[in-house]
């Protein structure tokens, strides 16, 4: 009987620590996900953001100042933003970013297309059309990078609420095993105690 209880001790020990390894193991995962993938991707969709509204503000800089400061910070930023969508490639991990993504370059390439038909232009000096082109073909390829970037923002926000609530869940199991593990322990602790009264006790 002590030989079984002090097994069956040893045992509840090695499962428990187990279970907690496992469960540990799960959460430094899921925060390694949080931390070092899904909080870069966010900021990277925050600086698209920045870069986006800048590129739109010196597009429309140019046609009021035609100079080569304006033009040339426009490049910049339009060159800042291709970056940002080539560093997003290499963080991200599932379909529906990289959909999103796709979808972005696509309207990216298009405003640096029409990007150089305005900087063409306004070298003419077609004020006029230029104009034209700044508040149709450029804003609509940066309102649909705008839209597609707040997509990704939400997509990540909700996968982060999903990382917190699988973490929980993970902390809250390894309490309940640890603590039913002790109990038990406990419970077979003091069995042993019993029994070697007894056997002490015993003429």
């Amino acid at each position: 009987k002590l030989n079984f209880a002090f097994i069956t001790i040893i045992g509840f020990m090695l499962i428990s620590t187990v279970i907690a390894f496992i469960s540990l193991s799960t959460i430094e995962s899921k925060l390694d996900e949080a931390l070092n993938n899904r909080v870069q991707q966010i900021k990277m969709v925050d600086d698209i953001r920045v870069n986006l509204g800048m590129q739109g503000l010196y597009a429309r800089a140019l046609i009021i100042d035609p100079t080569e400061a304006n033009k040339n910070n426009l490049k910049t930023y339009a060159e800042a933003l291709d970056k940002n969508l080539e560093d997003l490639e290499g963080l991200i991990t599932n379909a529906q970013m990289t959909e999103l993504r796709n979808e972005m370059l696509q309207h990216n390439d298009n405003f640096n297309k029409y990007m150089e038909e305005l900087i063409v232009t306004i070298d003419q000096g077609q004020t006029e059309m230029a104009n034209i082109i700044v508040t149709g073909k450029l804003q609509d390829a940066n309102v649909n990078i705008l839209s597609l970037a707040k997509e990704m923002l939400e997509f990540q926000n909700l996968k982060l609420e999903e990382i917190t609530k699988d973490t929980e869940t993970n902390v809250s199991v390894s309490k309940t095993v640890v603590i039913v593990m002790l109990g038990l322990a406990v419970m077979v602790g003091i069995f042993i105690i019993i029994v070697v009264r007894k056997m002490i006790t015993r003429p």
